[in-house]
C-alpha cells in the first residue's frame, strides 16, 4: 500500500520558517514604505490649507505613524535580525552593515521624527485658535520631512545590502 506523501507547504521544518520570516519582512517593508507614501501625500494635500485643514491632516499622521510606521520598522528590524542570525549572522559583513543601517532607522525616528512630528502636530493644535500656523510649524514640519527622507533612503539601502548580500564571503570551494 502506498504512502501519501505531505505536501512540501505542510512541513514546518527551517526552510518555510525562513519562507514565512521573508514574507512578513516584506509586508513590514510594504507596511513602512506605504504609511510614509501616504504622509507624503496627506502633507502636500494640507500644505497651503487652513489651520484646522493642517490640524486634521497632522492628527492622521500622527495616529498613522504609531499604529502603522513605527510597528512596521520594529517588524522589520526584529524579522531581519531574526533571519540574519539564522543564516549566520554577524560573521557576514552584509549583515552588520545591514544592522547598523537599521539600528540608524531606529535612532533617526526616536531622536529627530518623533519628536518634530509631535512638535509640527502640537504648534499646528495651538495656532488653531488664532485661526494662522504659527512660524516655528514651518521649522517642525520641515525637520520632521527631511529626518523621514533621510529614513527611507536608509531603509532603502539597507533593502539593498540584504539582496545584493554586499561583502558576504563566498562559499568555500569543496
Amino acid at each position: 500500500m502506498p504512502v501519501a506523501r505531505t505536501p512540501r507547504s505542510v512541513n514546518l521544518g527551517r526552510l518555510d520558517m525562513t519562507r514565512l520570516l521573508k514574507l512578513v519582512h516584506l509586508l513590514a517593508l510594504v507596511r513602512f514604505l506605504g504609511s510614509v507614501l501616504t504622509y507624503i501625500v496627506i502633507s502636500s494635500l494640507t500644505q497651503g490649507a487652513d489651520v484646522g485643514t493642517v490640524v486634521f491632516g497632522r492628527r492622521i499622521i500622527a495616529t498613522g505613524t504609531r499604529v502603522l510606521t513605527l510597528p512596521g520598522v520594529w517588524l522589520l528590524a526584529v524579522t531581519g535580525v531574526w533571519m540574519g542570525l539564522r543564516g549566520g549572522g554577524l560573521r557576514q559583513r552584509f549583515f552588520q552593515i545591514k544592522a547598523v543601517l537599521v539600528v540608524l532607522v531606529l535612532a533617526n525616528t526616536y531622536l529627530f521624527i518623533l519628536p518634530a512630528e509631535q512638535a509640527a502636530t502640537d504648534i499646528a493644535t495651538a495656532s488653531l485658535a488664532q485661526g494662522t500656523l504659527s512660524p516655528a510649524y514651518a521649522d517642525a514640519s520641515l525637520k520632521e520631512s527631511v529626518c523621514g527622507g533621510v529614513n527611507i533612503l536608509l531603509a532603502l539601502a539597507a533593502a539593498v545590502v540584504g539582496v545584493w548580500k554586499f561583502g558576504m564571503r563566498p562559499a568555500r570551494a569543496r
